[in-house]
Order: structure tokens, then sequence, then C-alpha cells
């Protein structure tokens, strides 16, 4: 499923109100992922149909959370 900060600010904020403490995520290299490790995922999350290089999608999950983060907070984005 491709995934807004919104969205994300969404799953964050039912996730801490049924007492979830941690979340975890897991990028996937050039390959993806093993089934084995898609089995054990609770939810898929996907970036936007683009090729990133892995590092550069460790960039793009962490402002995707930074700003799901202050939407929770009901802060601005700019």
């Amino acid at each position: 499923m491709p995934w807004t900060p919104r969205k994300l600010s969404v799953q964050i904020e039912h996730l801490s109100g049924t007492g979830q403490d941690e979340i975890l995520f897991v990028i996937g290299g050039a390959f993806g992922l093993s089934e084995a490790v898609l089995e054990r995922a609770n939810e898929r999350l996907s970036l936007p149909k683009k090729e990133y290089p892995h590092q550069l999608a460790r960039i793009v999950v962490m402002e995707r959370l930074y700003r799901a983060f202050r939407m929770s907070l009901g802060e601005p984005l700019w």
C-alpha cells in the first residue's frame, strides 16, 4: 500500500492508542525482502513507484516519519 505522511500519522496514532510501544521498519534491498520476513510483518508499506538507492530510501522513510509525527502533534509542516 502506498503511504503518505497523513496515513502514517493515523497508523502511528492507532498503534499508540492500542498500547503498541515499538514500531520496526525494515527496508528491503535491490531484490526486496524474503518471504519469511514478509510473512512476519503486521503491515506492509511501500514508497512511491520510483527506484531509490537503499541509502536514499532510508532518508525518505525518515522524512515521512518526521512529517507524520509532526502531524500527530498538530504542528505545522512548514
